[in-house]
């Protein structure tokens, strides 16, 4: 994918910040798609899944966090969902502490692609939340729900809204945690992959037309700044032209925010490696007028610098999952770094 990437980029009028998204872009989805083969995961035996993630730990961190993921979508698909703890049984006590964030991520794909297979079959088809009690660790959970709406937006949008009315009727935290991984999935869709100076607008245009409610529309906006964020942790600047383009409204600054919050946090548990929100923290943009430098302050700086106190807090409570929604939790000994008054 990235030899393609370059190659078609000499054909592509854009170049800058917006290309080197793209290359993001197919970068993260190469390292996904090819994890099994980096790890050699065999799906003869349970007990292969922490010997792969020892073997990729020589893997530069960004490069581990996105296979690692692969690896849990691989390993649950390779094994029967009805045997118990497939990340928290007793021969997985071994797997890394860093690693559960982006191996519950590829749980969650594999369930929610075994369920949006059976809902074409049969509409009546459900999908229970103590599937995720069994396999899933505490504090862990809501990132495997998170990825039932990312799959839903890449690969059935049409069920979004059925998805959306019984997850209503259901819980909250699970449509909070639905409507988050569909937002990180409309930043990676095909339409958004082409790179223009507008494709973050594209996205919010979508974020806004297709959200059937304030809380559809607050977390995909911050499921978007997650996805966004994360991908393009190692390129601020991608940050930088979209701050330059784009006002949002109070409450929509306060997720982008808490979206971004959450990538740092999960950069941090997974990589522990802090010198890219630190970047991020101290970074000062030139030539950011007043209203786009107060919106960098909210939604780039103000998340970043306070992000390493706020994960420590989460990480002790065991609530690092839920980030991976929005309104993020605020019952804690620091204050969410999001919560601070928000540019108008």
């Amino acid at each position: 994918m990235q030899r393609t990437a370059a190659v078609i980029g000499f054909a592509l009028p854009v170049r800058g910040p917006q290309w080197q998204e793209l290359q993001n872009k197919l970068r993260t989805l190469d390292l996904f798609l090819h994890a099994k083969c980096r790890s050699k995961l065999s799906s003869n035996s349970a007990a292969t899944l922490p010997d792969a993630i020892e073997k990729v730990q020589p893997l530069e961190p960004y490069a581990r966090i996105w296979t690692i993921e692969g690896l849990g979508y691989c390993y649950t698909l390779a094994h029967n969902e009805t045997r118990l703890g497939l990340l928290s049984g007793p021969d997985t006590g071994k797997l890394r502490a860093s690693s559960l964030i982006p191996l519950h991520a590829g749980m969650g794909l594999a369930f929610a692609r075994r369920f949006l297979a059976a809902c074409v079959q049969d509409p009546s088809a459900t999908l229970s939340p103590e599937l995720y009690n069994l396999h899933g660790r505490e504090g862990y959970r809501g990132v495997a729900h998170g990825s039932l709406g990312f799959a839903a937006q890449i690969l059935c949008p049409w069920l979004i809204h059925e998805i959306d009315r019984s997850l209503s009727a259901m819980d909250e935290k699970l449509l909070q945690y639905f409507w988050h991984g569909v937002g990180r999935a409309m930043y990676f869709a095909p339409r958004n992959l082409a790179p223009r100076s507008n494709s973050l607008a594209r996205v919010l245009e979508a974020v806004e037309h297709e959200s059937p409610h304030a809380t559809a529309r607050l977390n995909a906006l911050a499921g978007l700044a997650f996805a966004a964020t994360l991908v393009n942790i190692r390129h601020p600047e991608i940050l930088d032209e979209f701050v330059r383009r784009h006002a949002l409204r109070p409450a929509e600054s306060r997720a982008f925010a808490g979206g971004a919050s959450a990538a740092a946090i999960t950069w941090l548990d997974a990589t522990a490696d802090e010198f890219c929100p630190n970047i991020l923290s101290q970074r000062r943009p030139s030539g950011l007028d007043g209203k786009s430098a107060e919106a960098w302050n909210h939604s780039v700086h103000g998340p970043f610098r306070t992000t390493r106190e706020y994960y420590l807090e989460l990480k002790k409570s065991m609530r690092l999952e839920e980030v991976f929604r929005y309104p993020m939790p605020s019952g804690v000994r620091i204050v969410p770094p999001f919560a601070a008054q928000s540019f108008a």
